[in-house]
């Protein structure tokens, strides 16, 4: 669908982007706020402010984010960095669509 020509492409190919956008964005957006979150947890431990319940939490945020990794390869992306290199190839190829409309 990322090949067709903007004049090609149907009023579905738009919306079926759309949705695909939408939802590896929401992927995006959710395994970015447990990254940042892990990281907030390991600044802590470095400055020996950890507790146990830290502990079990970045263990969990770490199980989410295996998790939300197996999603990403499940839609058909090898990693954060290629699906957000794909979220802005989808995001310019709406737009340019819409444009040609």
């Amino acid at each position: 669908m990322l090949n067709k020509s903007p004049l090609q492409r149907t009023v579905q190919d738009v919306q079926d982007l759309q949705d695909r956008t939408e939802q590896l964005n929401t992927v995006l957006e959710e395994r970015a706020a447990l990254q940042t979150r892990l990281n907030e947890i390991e600044a802590l431990q470095a400055d020996h402010m950890g507790t146990p319940q830290l502990l079990t939490e970045m263990l969990e945020i770490n199980d989410q984010l295996a998790e939300m990794d197996d999603k990403l390869r499940s839609m058909g992306y090898d990693g954060v960095e290629q699906a957000q290199i794909k979220l802005e190839q989808m995001k310019d190829t709406i737009e340019e669509s819409v444009r040609r409309c």
